[in-house]
């Protein structure tokens, strides 16, 4: 990143979870959310809107924390956090949570055993949160809104697509080592690492780590897994479209219908992440709906406007714009063989 994140609450906090325990217990707090989110999609929950109603907040919630007395407007100005309790402070009415905190790989390589950090470097991508041991107690003042990162799976197409200067989550945890001194508890160092399943194959050049903003990766309908493209190198010299996954009779009796220099196109593509500039390419929803199509020889006469409908829900015409950009746009010429399926029957990614 080139941005230096701020750090979290290092000095001797105000109260801790043992002091909290005699306050009430609350179910949950409202506050009103300060920060831009992103948009609803199919695979992320809506999330109110700046300047929207209050938003009530309860344990075991993902939330954005303020790392300053100003509203975080950068990513490197907010801190990803759990809820883990909810207490008030019964003579003053003053609401306090224990918050569990995410880590960012800048902050993760700032101390520890050097070997720890060589796998962290490794295999942690440049945006992506580490959720830690650290519980820090905190006043709801700073509370901005519900957390917005992405939450990525190396199995899955359902994930959504992550941009470039995007924080997410793919379930890798670490254990830190803390220093009591007269400022209270300070993060140390790593004491151990437990990294999530990575994307790609076992000898992955990037040890199964992904930046988004600068991994291009395909993704094999056989193996259902994604790979980094650097990792594939067996690349096909010649590929024809009834060459490429689904297989498919090559005889003009056995294609379904409507298949339309348009379908066509969209079947010469692979499934893809790729950042291109500040946004992210990726048409996997409509390579993988058309294909769904083609193979069970059922294309729909308005598959364009099922296309709009299933990439934005709220606004079909915003889908539908999608898929013309998409129909812009040459498909990439390089296709590679997935070194994990076997012999000639190997997936096409």
């Amino acid at each position: 990143m080139s941005t230096k994140p701020a750090d979290k609450p290092a000095a001797k906090p105000e109260l801790s979870a043992k002091d909290i325990k005699a306050f009430d217990s609350v179910g949950s707090f409202t506050r009103k959310c300060h920060v831009p989110m992103h948009p609803a999609t199919l695979t992320r929950p809506p999330l109110p809107k700046v300047g929207d109603s209050d938003h009530v907040y309860k344990r075991g919630q993902a939330i954005v924390f303020a790392a300053g007395r100003e509203i975080p407007r950068k990513p490197e100005e907010r801190w990803y956090g759990i809820i883990q309790d909810i207490r008030k402070r019964p003579s003053s009415g003053k609401v306090y949570i224990l918050i569990t905190w995410w880590m960012r790989r800048i902050e993760l390589l700032r101390g520890g055993d050097l070997d720890l950090k060589a796998e962290i470097r490794a295999s942690v991508g440049n945006w992506e949160l580490v959720l830690s041991n650290w519980h820090t107690v905190m006043g709801v003042q700073r509370v901005v809104g519900p957390a917005d990162f992405a939450v990525f799976t190396t199995t899955t197409l359902s994930a959504p697509p992550i941009s470039k200067k995007e924080y997410f989550y793919r379930g890798t945890t670490v254990t830190l080592q803390f220093q009591a001194g007269d400022e209270g508890e300070i993060y140390r160092s790593v004491e151990s690492f437990d990294p999530a399943g990575g994307v790609c194959l076992p000898d992955c050049v990037k040890h199964g780590a992904y930046s988004p903003d600068l991994d291009t990766l395909r993704w094999c309908p056989a193996c259902h897994v994604w790979l980094h493209a650097k990792c594939l190198r067996e690349v096909l010299k010649t590929r024809h479209r009834t060459d490429q996954w689904p297989r498919v009779a090559t005889e003009a009796a056995n294609q379904p219908a409507n298949v339309t220099a348009e379908i066509q196109k969209i079947l010469e593509w692979p499934i893809q992440r790729r950042t291109v500039g500040t946004s992210l390419q990726t048409f996997e929803m409509i390579v993988r709906r058309v294909r769904r199509w083609y193979i069970s020889h059922t294309i729909p006469i308005d598959w364009k406007k099922q296309i709009g409908k299933e990439l934005s829900p709220a606004n079909p015409e915003e889908g539908k714009e999608k898929l013309r950009h998409m129909l812009t746009l040459s498909a990439p010429k390089t296709w590679y063989k997935c070194p994990t399926c076997s012999g000639s029957q190997a997936a096409l990614v």
